[in-house]
């Protein structure tokens, strides 16, 4: 389709993706006001996605029906900011989803960028960050080990079905965050919400999954060697981390999750009450902005948009500042690419 640049004069929200997977649900996304269909399990809601073959779709305005691919192309600069690396075919550098995670996701390690080219399994690594937004009484998550071990150990303890008594496993609470770098083996289960905020890559190394079938009822594929290959076998130990809660402005608290120089990106949940007002800075990036909880606007000069909880809105690094407003007391996260 045609695009005129106009369409990057107020914020962009774009068409959820809803993905079904086999340890999925529907119950807390629904709770959170995202739909979902009754069965298959819906595991993963793609927000914000420029993942090849899968990117997101704007859902109004004058770029309806055109990807987030498109308008990065078209754009570069006037999207991405600062953020453009000015070389090859420019991609946004964020995948912002939802998942619910009622079965067990599998035990699981991403690469970073040099690994994952070296395994042929695309030009970029993983990090992600998770943030809490629900839970169940028998949610737990496992960051790494919990000591320290061989690659032999963890392929034996792997092959014997008994991964799970050598994984850093823990209850998580609504407003924890974890921070999962390229290389650390993870899992969660028993019915949880989580806000991601990942890398622009869909590469995943399952080292166990627990006997789990695939929606089609077939055993989904391991990557043990590749798994192993690149997993922090170090020890881990404990529940990982309620973020630190900052006052800024009026009405509004920050938790940071991802801080500015420890990762490929920022990221922060803040709590607002109503008529509480935050400034968007002028940095020259772009801004991803999730409702969480009540209704929150973006507002600029040159248009403005309303977000329910479970939509999101890209913030193209030219339209500089701005303001987000809370409709209510609300909560909604913040994510932008580092510099």
């Amino acid at each position: 389709m045609k695009l005129e640049d106009s369409c990057l004069r107020a914020p962009i929200r774009f068409e959820r993706i809803v993905l079904a997977k086999p340890w999925g649900g529907r119950d807390l996304l629904r709770r959170l006001g995202v739909p979902v269909p009754d069965a298959p399990p819906t595991g993963e809601v793609w927000l914000l996605s420029d993942v090849e073959g899968r990117p997101s779709k704007v859902a109004d305005g004058p770029a309806r029906g055109a990807t987030l691919r498109e308008l990065v192309r078209s754009w570069p600069r006037e999207v991405l900011g600062r953020a453009h690396r000015g070389a090859g075919d420019a991609r946004f550098p964020l995948l912002v989803k939802l998942l619910e995670v009622e079965g067990r996701l599998s035990v699981q390690v991403h690469p970073d960028a040099a690994l994952a080219r070296r395994n042929g399994d695309g030009g970029s690594g993983k990090f992600e960050a998770w943030s809490v937004l629900g839970t169940r009484p028998a949610a737990r998550v496992s960051i790494g080990l919990d000591r320290a071990s061989t690659r032999d150990e963890v392929r034996a303890l792997v092959e014997a079905g008994r991964l799970e008594q050598r994984l850093n496993t823990f209850s998580p609470r609504e407003g924890d965050a974890y921070v999962i770098a390229p290389g650390t083996i993870h899992a969660a289960g028993g019915g949880l919400l989580l806000l991601e905020v990942q890398e622009t890559a869909d590469v995943t190394y399952r080292l166990y999954d627990w006997g789990t079938v695939g929606l089609d009822g077939k055993p989904r594929e391991l990557h043990v060697e590749k798994a192993l290959a690149c997993a922090d076998l170090g020890a881990r130990s404990g529940r990982l981390r309620e973020p630190p809660v900052r006052t800024g402005a009026a009405g509004i608290r920050e938790r940071p999750i991802v801080e500015p120089g420890a990762g490929p990106f920022v990221f922060s949940v803040l709590d607002l009450e109503d008529g509480a007002r935050l400034d968007l800075d002028r940095e020259g990036l772009p801004r991803v902005v999730v409702a969480l909880e009540g209704e929150c606007a973006i507002e600029l000069p040159t248009g403005k948009a309303a977000l329910a909880p479970g939509e999101a809105a890209l913030l193209p690094a030219c339209l500089g500042g701005g303001s987000l407003l809370a409709r209510g007391k609300g909560r909604a996260a913040l994510a932008h690419p580092a510099p």
